[in-house]
Formats: C-alpha cells, structure tokens, sequence
C-alpha cells in the first residue's frame, strides 16, 4: 500500500470525479465470485471482473483473444478504475439508493478528436483536439491530416451534381471493374465485398457504395473534383489521382467540417473563427467578426445545389449508413467515413443551425478494429453531443421566446399566453429552385400519386424525370477498359 501510494500519489485523490480514470492496488481476488478488491488510496472497493471486454486481451502483436481476468491479475497489480453514481434497489426493502459503482477501465491509446460550429456564421464553438491534453497537446482538429475515406464522397457526389447533370434519381452502376492508371491496374472494392449493380444516385451515397463513387470520377474526371474540394475551403493538397474517389487524400477534420457547413448554410462559406471580439483596456471595439461576418461569406454553390445534397444527406442517416443517429428525433444529414483497414473513422453530421465532426484512430496508423467502421464507433459519440446540446439550445431558446412574448405583452398592456412548447426543430426547406417528384426510391423512375415505395424526391426545375421514361436519369455508358 505504502509503495503504491509513493508511486502514484499525484493521481491519488481523496475527492473523485465521476467518469474520472485513477490507479488501483490489487490486494485480493476471489476467483470464484469474479471480482477484485481494490485500494485507490483512500478507500478500498470492489470490481466486477465479469464484464466483456475486461476479457478481451491484446498481446504485443495485436492479436486479441479471450482470457479470465481473475486467472491473470493477483495482488500487487495495477489497473485502472472509473465510477459512476447507480441506481441500485435493495433486493429486500426494495428501496433504491444512489451509490458509487466502481468498474474495470482504461486509459485508451486511441485517440480522437471532436469540433462543434455553427455552419452559418464560422463561428468555432467546441474544439476538443485529443483524449487528454496533458497526455498530448497536438491538436487533431486543425493539425492531424488523415484520411477521411467515404466521408470525402459527398464532394465527388456535389460535383456530379451541381457541374454535370446528375440528378439524386441517376441510375449509376455497382459493379466490379479494374481500371488501368498509367501502366498499373486498380481493382477496388466495397466495404462488405458485394454488389448491388445499377441502382440510384441517392441509394449509393446512403449505402457508401465505394464502386459508384469511382465510377463516377472515371466518368466526369479528377480535376473538377478537385476543384469543388477547393471551393469548399478545403486547403489541404488532393491528389489528382481516380483513387480519391474514396478519400484518399488526407484532410484536418476542421476542413471538412468546415465544408460540410456548406451544405447546411445553403451555399456558403465562411471562414472558421475562433476569436469573435477584441477590445482594448477602455472596451473599445478592435475587432468584431459579427461586423464582418457577412462579407467574408462566399456563395460558393447556390441554394438549390446546397438543399438536394443535405436532402440526400438526410437519407445516410434515415435509411443508410449512420441510422445510429436517428435516435435525435430530429432532421439531421450527414457521411460517415471509414478507410482501408479501418485506421480512420468518421462521422460529420449537421442540422441546418449547427454542424459537428468525430474523428477517431491511433496517431501511428493502425487497424482499430475488424468492422470498426464510422458509423459504428464515431457516429454514436456524435450522437451523445450532439442530442445534449441540441436540448440545451432548444430550452435557452424557448426561454429566450418566453421571455421576449411577456416583455411584448407588457408593452401592448395585453395578457401574457405562453408560447407552446415543444416547437418542431428546424428541417431543410426546400428552395425556390427545385421541384418535388415522387418517384420509385430503388429505381428512380416517376410513380402516381399514393404508389407503394413512392418517395418524394427533390430536383433543380427542369431536370426531374418524366411520367414513362424508362430510363430518363441513366448516366452516359462506361468504357470497358478506361484509361485514367
């Protein structure tokens, strides 16, 4: 105990903080009950041994395989613990008590990285760079370049769009190719190794079909791609290769993110601003971006292009690779990431107010896990913030309402009535530019009106599909053998 305490006595405390993660002294284990007891310095406790992923080891080589806690640890080990405040009812009284539950933890080698911004104005509201800022200072929000696989599709997507008539209804093709660069060959794959052949533009960027996304930039090029990249204020070299079709080259999460508002601020960009105010000593305004907000925006695509693309946004988490996020009960879009080997995973979600991004991986690349894909790991931790913060801004606005409707019934020497709650959350308007059609979700054909498995779907005027066209939205004939 004494040489435990030496040791680790500047992370010993008397006063611990839920979710907080502190060294324990094993002193005992009782085998045949699964548990350990513990002593954090000040208080001992037991831990429960029997949770799943206590028995999920990793050895040097990162191979993982299943072992008995309790066979492993003995007295005199370390580990590490967290707790968390309990519902617990006594199985006789029935009566519940909040208690201190203690568990099994870790300091993960993980590392991830969160920014929260208002795509309407640039304004920067939530950096959170790294898992422990006394562990690392580097910031993975603005200075970590990675790779951002899928979550770069909806720029290639955008570009298809908004430069070369493709419609959310376009008939693109999942299929197996092997395309010829230079004097090399390029078979690439899908994520779950299978096929779905010709199917919709919408359904393609919902189910992160990494062979359309090639097709598409075999057909339309690499360069306009690059340069609806640059438009969007990403500043980061993209290669000119086909493969960056699925986000091969590497990004700050803040550039995309910062992208991404694009679409949630119906066309524009603004720059990301930390600082919103300087003043000197006597509060004379220096520097106020609110001022200036409106001149440094640029309306990089128009309106029209902005809503079909959050539109079909909205469908990756309705019905595609994000569903985890529907749990916000409220209209969100969004693109999950995940490239080769699943090193890096993403998730950059908006609302059409605020837009936040998740990256998570290990600084020196390497597999997270089998299957350990975006919308598995990152989107859930966008889901947690984003749900919390989105309630707390609904409340200070309904008071905010509240208080302005009684200050104008003062005024108007009228009776207050408050205004109703529980007002429906912001969704994506459609603009003047586009046109509703139903038609057929898998098929992108126009069906009547009251048709099973019809969809609204949104097009710039004038290049909805037609009532009988058989395949009005079908993209030019690939080649065979293209050479790129």
């Amino acid at each position: 105990h004494d040489t435990f305490v030496k040791l680790y006595k500047p992370q010993i405390q008397k006063d611990l903080i839920e979710g907080q993660i502190y060294p324990a002294l094993v002193t005992q284990i009782q085998k045949d009950k699964g548990i350990a007891v513990v002593d954090l310095g000040y208080l001992q406790t037991n831990i429960d041994l029997q949770e799943g992923w206590i028995k999920r080891f990793r050895d040097k080589e990162d191979k993982v395989s299943e072992l008995k806690p309790q066979d492993i640890l003995k007295p005199g080990d370390v580990v590490e613990v967290s707790f968390s405040k309990t519902e617990i009812t006594n199985p006789k009284t029935k009566v519940k008590t909040i208690q201190d539950v203690f568990a099994m933890d870790q300091t993960p080698e993980i590392e991830g990285a969160i920014v929260l911004l208002d795509p309407n104005s640039g304004k920067v509201l939530v950096t959170i760079g790294g898992y422990s800022y006394e562990k690392s200072v580097f910031n993975r929000v603005t200075q970590s370049f990675r790779q951002p696989g899928s979550a770069f599709k909806p720029i290639v997507y955008l570009t298809a769009i908004d430069a070369f008539d493709y419609t959310p209804a376009s008939i693109v093709h999942d299929e197996p190719r092997t395309y010829r660069v230079g004097d090399q060959y390029w078979s690439p794959g899908n994520f779950d190794e299978k096929y779905e052949g010709a199917l919709t533009l919408r359904s393609a960027l919902e189910k992160s079909r990494n062979l359309v996304s090639v097709e598409i930039v075999s057909k339309i090029g690499v360069d306009p791609v690059v340069r609806y990249a640059k438009k969007l204020g990403i500043e980061s070299p993209i290669g000119k290769h086909l493969s960056i079709a699925l986000g091969s080259s590497e990004v700050t999460l803040l550039e995309l993110a910062r992208a991404y508002g694009v679409f949630a601020a119906k066309g524009l960009l603004f720059n990301s601003t930390f600082i919103t105010k300087i003043t000197d000593r006597d509060g004379k305004v220096l520097y106020d971006y609110e001022a200036e907000r409106l001149n440094s925006a640029q309306q990089v695509i128009s309106a029209d292009t902005a809503f079909i693309m959050a539109n079909m946004m909205k469908g990756v988490v309705e019905r595609g690779t994000a569903t985890v996020v529907k749990a916000i009960n409220r209209p969100a879009a969004g693109k999950t990431g995940t490239t080769n080997e699943c090193m890096d995973t993403w998730f950059i979600g908006y609302t059409p107010e605020w837009l936040a991004g998740v990256w998570l991986g290990f600084d020196q690349k390497k597999e997270i896990g089998k299957k350990e894909t975006g919308g598995k790991i990152a989107a859930p931790i966008w889901l947690d913030l984003m749900r919390d913060f989105l309630d707390e801004q609904d409340k200070a606005r309904y008071a905010k309402l509240v208080e302005d409707t009684k200050k104008e019934a003062e005024e108007l020497g009228i009776q207050y009535i408050a205004p109703p709650e529980n007002l429906p959350p912001a969704d994506f308007l459609p603009t003047e530019g586009v046109e509703g059609v139903l038609i057929d979700r898998l098929s992108g054909r126009v069906v009547p009106e009251g048709s099973e498995g019809g969809f609204l779907e949104y097009f710039k005027k004038g290049t909805a599909p037609k009532a009988g066209d058989v395949s009005s939205q079908e993209t030019t004939s690939y080649l065979e053998s293209p050479d790129l």
